[in-house]
């Protein structure tokens, strides 16, 4: 076989794929990374045909331009050494579907490509795979072997991943990926046993001609492209329909709440027997159980309509971390587990982020980790990495000595309306809401959340977000105030917290293992801090200089109580001990005191719906802040009162009502050309919890807005902000 044949089999290959090119780049088509790739196979292809043929007729002809023939050997061998990876990730795109992408680890695939590139650039120095000189004429280097072996592999591997997917892809893809290698490997065996037959840059056009009649069919793709389509529009009605639906049934479901909820706060607040009362307060436990479900079913709606979005604000990270405290540490004490927190001091503590949905996380976490873990402890841990950005990750760490989870079911944590091993957990109640929650709102903040579990022994949930930091306050974990601590402890889980507490805060600190212990010539400045359970009765005698702080669990009631003492609850975390130390006593500790009374004496609300019960409920609330309070049915009859001359301090008004709606009704009021409709507060009720909604009613001239059902203290502030005598309350 001579030259002349394989130049011309070589022209018959560049005609093809110069058919295939202009076919390809000139004819509309579906633009996607899939299509962009094999474009590039087709030009590489074409390139390699055309580098070989060259440097096949400058063998021949040109024998002593070592340079050019150096050149040319050197492109041919990278080009044909980029075709397997490329071909690779064209197979790998594919398989992801029309959109599929190609991104982040995945360029970890392509560090032999980049190393076999290299060797192929220098191999004109090196001769590591091919060696050209005027007198020996062309041969292979030592290294081509290893460049077989990675092209072979990356061909390979596709072709095994088409196999992994092909049930979700089409039979031809199944049937034409493996043709690349099989070709390749048959064209190269021929070419070695062979002498002077070059067909590798053949076998890429016959490739890229049956992958164009295949795998790249405009009729295929047409079709598969108006499939994805038509799936898409389908799966965003039916998430759209899913919404609305949910939406709906939300609104319809808070309206009965409300009157069951509302009316259970006023017979709650009646002289009723202790039995009487019990039930009372079962009643309301179970109401704001069933709210918290209907909460989590709108935020599903929300997430899965892609409606789900950030409310960013400047918070603390010590206020947000307390009041999540308040709320694990009460449950954890029912079950007589120990709930710890261990932060890094070193955490900027002003941060900028959704800080409600930050708290709803943690709390799912820490709520799941307290409910599965019948003794032993749960444990939060706090801490922070720097971001190139400015900003910060945080990184909460719950780990507890619960039941575990089994291997196999870790991936169904996260699945909605889903419970792990739900025989075995059946008294555990729960809607298998809270952690696919959580998981979609840390991934909002750029997160994640991470399982590690052993079963029977407990389970460590990793949370990470990133955050922006405010400017932040002088670092309190600098300012080392006088005084020595003497700590009396002997449990067993707050030792070790405790001596890391107060070397965080920089505290001197000795531990006495009894009372008698504690020097005499001890200064005003220094403290005891010790464990009231353990040691209550001896220190009430104690008659020595110093402050005297007492932790207790969060149930203890305080058998005597003193000035000189403090009482704070644990968990005991770094911005408790520092605020401790610091004599801010109001973060510390929280005293059960009478809640502060507002004189709302002469004021006069109306409220409007068209539910009686809800007025009744309104009235009876408003009735109980000694305020004057007047009730219509529609939107019509305020409308006709306020035109008669009536005058209101505050008006409350219903959303959805008959007739005539609530924002149309507040629109009427605004329109009145007597001044007062202009500046009379309109607070909007409504059922309507979707996320955005409480803008949409002020941008509509509502002066604010309160979700049924009404809580109290949620009314008693909209009055405090909005009329004369009210007080404004934190």
């Amino acid at each position: 076989m001579n030259i002349n044949w394989n130049i011309d089999f070589y022209l018959s290959a560049i005609v093809i794929l110069t058919i295939i090119s202009f076919y390809h780049f000139f004819t509309p088509k579906y633009k996607n990374l899939q299509n962009t790739l094999f474009g590039a196979l087709v030009l590489l292809c074409l390139l390699l045909c055309v580098v070989d043929v060259s440097n096949a007729l400058m063998y021949k002809y040109c024998p002593q331009n070592w340079f050019l023939l150096k050149c040319g050997y050197t492109t041919y061998f990278l080009t044909q050494h980029i075709l397997p990876p490329l071909y690779c990730v064209y197979l790998i795109v594919a398989c992801r579907g029309n959109n599929g992408t190609f991104k982040g680890k995945d360029y970890i695939l392509l560090i032999p490509a980049a190393i076999t590139a290299g060797i192929n650039l220098t191999s004109g120095f090196t001769g590591l795979i091919f060696r050209y000189s005027v007198q020996e004429g062309y041969s292979r280097g030592p290294g081509w072997g290893f460049l077989i072996i990675v092209g072979v592999g990356y061909l390979l591997g596709g072709c095994i991943l088409v196999l992994i997917k092909r049930k979700s892809l089409s039979r031809t893809y199944v049937y034409i990926a493996p043709m690349y290698l099989i070709l390749n490997i048959l064209f190269v065996v021929i070419q070695s046993l062979v002498p002077g037959v070059q067909l590798i840059g053949a076998s890429g056009a016959l490739c890229c001609l049956l992958m164009q009649l295949g795998m790249q069919n405009p009729r295929m793709l047409k079709e598969a492209i108006q499939s994805a389509e038509d799936a898409k529009k389908q799966a965003e009605e039916a998430s759209k329909a899913k919404s609305n639906f949910l939406a709906n049934m939300s609104h319809e479901i808070r309206t009965p709440m409300n009157a069951i909820c509302g009316m259970s706060e006023l017979l709650s607040q009646m002289d009723l027997e202790p039995l009487e009362l019990d039930y009372v307060n079962t009643i309301q436990t179970a109401s704001k159980n069933l709210l918290e479900i209907i909460n989590m079913i709108l935020d599903v709606s929300k997430v899965d309509a892609g409606r789900m979005e950030l409310v960013p604000v400047e918070y603390s990270l010590a206020e947000l971390l307390d009041e999540t405290t308040q709320i694990i540490a009460s449950r954890a004490a029912e079950k007589s587990i120990e709930y710890l927190v261990d932060i890094n001091p070193r955490i900027p503590i002003g941060l900028y982020g959704d800080n409600l949905k930050i708290k709803q996380i943690l709390i799912n976490i820490l709520n799941n980790a307290v409910k599965f873990t019948e003794k032993g402890e749960v444990l939060l841990r706090v801490d922070y990495a720097e971001q190139e950005d400015g900003r910060i990750q945080l990184i909460f760490k719950v780990k507890d000595t619960g039941i575990g989870i089994k291997p196999e079911d870790i991936d169904k944590l996260f699945t909605q309306f889903s419970q792990v091993n739900a025989k075995r957990n059946r008294r555990m109640e729960g809607t298998g809401l809270g952690l696919a929650l959580a998981r979609s709102y840390s991934q909002l903040m750029e997160g994640d959340i991470t399982v590690k579990s052993v079963y029977g022994k407990g389970s460590s949930f990793t949370i990470t977000l990133l955050q922006s930091t405010q400017e932040q306050p002088e670092n309190a974990a600098q300012q080392n105030s006088a005084g020595k601590v003497y700590v009396l402890c002997n449990e067993t889980y707050y030792k070790k917290q405790l001596k890391k507490g107060l070397t965080d805060c920089k505290k001197e600190h000795e531990w006495m293992g009894q009372l008698n212990q504690i020097p005499a010539d001890c200064k005003e400045e220094d403290m005891l801090l010790y464990s009231y359970e353990e040691y209550n009765k001896e220190v009430v005698d104690i008659n020595l200089p110093l402050k005297k702080t007492a932790f207790m669990n969060f149930y203890t009631m305080v058998d005597y109580q003193d000035e000189e003492t403090t009482y704070i609850r644990k968990p005991l975390d770094y911005y408790h001990l520092r605020a401790l130390f610091d004599g801010e006593a109001k973060r510390v500790h929280k005293e059960m005191s009478k809640e502060q009374e507002i004189d709302f004496t002469g004021v006069k609300a109306a409220v409007v719906d068209d539910s009686r019960v809800n007025l009744r409920i309104a009235k009876a609330f408003l009735d109980k802040l000694n305020v004057e309070a007047v009730t219509f049915e529609s939107g019509y009859e305020i409308i006709e009162k306020i035109t008669e001359g009536e005058r209101y301090d505050i008006i409350f008004m219903d959303h959805m009502m008959p007739e005539l709606d609530g924002v149309e009704a507040a629109k009427q009021i605004r329109g009145m050309r007597n001044g007062y409709g202009e500046q009379v507060p309109i607070i909007v009720l409504t059922a309507n919890a979707v996320s955005g909604a409480d803008q949409e009613y002020l941008a509509q001239g509502m002066n604010g807005c309160l979700f049924k059902p009404l809580v109290r203290e949620e009314l008693k502030k909209e009055l405090a902000k909005w009329t004369v005598k009210g007080e404004e309350v934190e």
